[in-house]
C-alpha cells in the first residue's frame, strides 16, 4: 500500500513539471533574488531576476481564506509598462490556487504560484516600503534552496 495521498502526488507532479522552467533562475549564480513577507497579509514571495529581462516569482498564501497581492509592493518585480503595455507571463505552476490578473495575484486558500514575466524593463524596480511588509535582497546562492523548500512545503 502505497502511504502516498493522492493530493500529494499531484502536487508533487505538478512542481516536477514546472522544474525545467525555474531551475535556470534557481540555480543561476548571477541571479537576483528578493524575499518579500507581508505579515498582514501572510503572504510569503521569492522574486529573481536573472538580469536578462525575465522574472520568475514563486508565491504562496499562508492563509485559510482567498487573497490578493499587489505586486507593485514587491520588491524586484517590474512595474508594468506605462500606458498599458504589460509583461508577457507564462504561468509554470497550474491549477496550484493563484491566477495573476494584472498586477495582482489573487489566491485561493493556501494557494502557490509560480510565474515567469518576461520583456520587462532591463532591470528591477527600487524597492520601496511599507509598515506592513519586510524584504530582502539576497544572493541567489545562499538562499534559493530555503525558498524553494518552503514553496514545496505548501
Amino acid at each position: 500500500m502505497d502511504p502516498t495521498t493522492d493530493d500529494i502526488k499531484a502536487s508533487a507532479s505538478l512542481l516536477a513539471l514546472a522544474l525545467p522552467s525555474i531551475s535556470p533562475f534557481l540555480f543561476n549564480p548571477n541571479a537576483t533574488f528578493w524575499s518579500y513577507y507581508s505579515p498582514s497579509d501572510r503572504i510569503d514571495v521569492g522574486v529573481w531576476f536573472d538580469g536578462l529581462g525575465k522574472t520568475l516569482i514563486l508565491a504562496a498564501n499562508l492563509n485559510y481564506n482567498n487573497a490578493t497581492l499587489d505586486l507593485a509592493v514587491v520588491p524586484g518585480v517590474p512595474p508594468l509598462s506605462p500606458g498599458g503595455g504589460g509583461w508577457v507571463v507564462d504561468s509554470v505552476l497550474n491549477n496550484s490556487g493563484a491566477v495573476l490578473d494584472n498586477s495582482q495575484i489573487n489566491f485561493q486558500s493556501v494557494g502557490t504560484g509560480a510565474f515567469i514575466l518576461s520583456d520587462s524593463p532591463p532591470g528591477p524596480h527600487t524597492p520601496g516600503s511599507s509598515a506592513s511588509s519586510s524584504w530582502t535582497r539576497y544572493s541567489v546562492s545562499s538562499f534559493y534552496l530555503s525558498s524553494l523548500l518552503i514553496f514545496l512545503v505548501i
